[in-house]
């Protein structure tokens, strides 16, 4: 079957340039020009790889910013199959927050209402309540009063470290043992990382050695 370069692209775009834009919309300043635009370069050789023609992919955060908006709005649309994807994700992210931690749980929600255009949250049926509304202004000031404090001091302060540690983990063990139907492969996570991360051993039978 024949793939859109359009939707090939924009896909592109998902993976760089919206990513970039979501940062920047939370109000994270630690990434330089420089940077952002070698991130893009990156994906832009992801993209390469996939066959996409190389005038649909930007060489900029302003030519990105111009690529996405042009192949968006002709493309996207509501269907029942997003609205369920979304819907998934969301009830994915709020099972990550304690119990004990209720006030936490629309957390997701609140952070896509930011990052998404409001067209992209009507029609995902991403719904906040009123006083979650009113909530989004103080979290994203405390996110940003984060972001701007000392990273080797906040990583000095055990129980901080301790508590991100855990729920990095306890996120990343839950998204390796959700079922992802026969027909997907498991996610591979290599020893290292697995050490570092505290996850527990890859299951299933060793790898194959290739001849040659």
């Amino acid at each position: 079957m024949p793939l859109s370069q359009l939707q090939l692209a924009g896909t592109v775009l998902a993976f760089s340039y919206v990513i970039l834009r979501g940062l920047d919309r939370l109000g994270y300043e630690g990434i330089e020009d420089a940077d952002q635009d070698a991130y893009l370069y990156r994906w832009n050789v992801v993209g390469h790889v996939m066959g996409v023609h190389d005038d649909l992919l930007a060489g900029s955060f302003a030519e990105a910013d111009a690529h996405f908006e042009a192949i968006r709005t002709p493309l996207m649309g509501r269907s029942d199959d997003g609205v369920k994807l979304a819907n998934a994700l969301v009830n994915f992210m709020q099972g990550q927050v304690p119990g004990w931690l209720p006030f936490l749980k629309p957390l997701p929600r609140m952070l896509m209402s930011v990052v998404c255009d409001a067209p992209t949250i009507e029609m995902l049926e991403i719904k906040l309540a009123r006083h979650e509304r009113l909530m989004v202004t103080p979290m994203l000031h405390i996110m940003r009063l984060w972001g701007h404090a000392d990273e080797a001091a906040m990583r000095d302060l055990a129980p901080l470290r301790a508590g991100t540690r855990w729920l990095f983990g306890r996120t990343a063990r839950r998204l390796l043992s959700t079922p992802r139907g026969s027909r997907r492969g498991d996610f591979t996570v290599p020893a290292v990382l697995r050490d570092q991360w505290g996850l527990p051993p890859q299951s299933g039978p060793p790898p194959v050695a290739q001849a040659g």
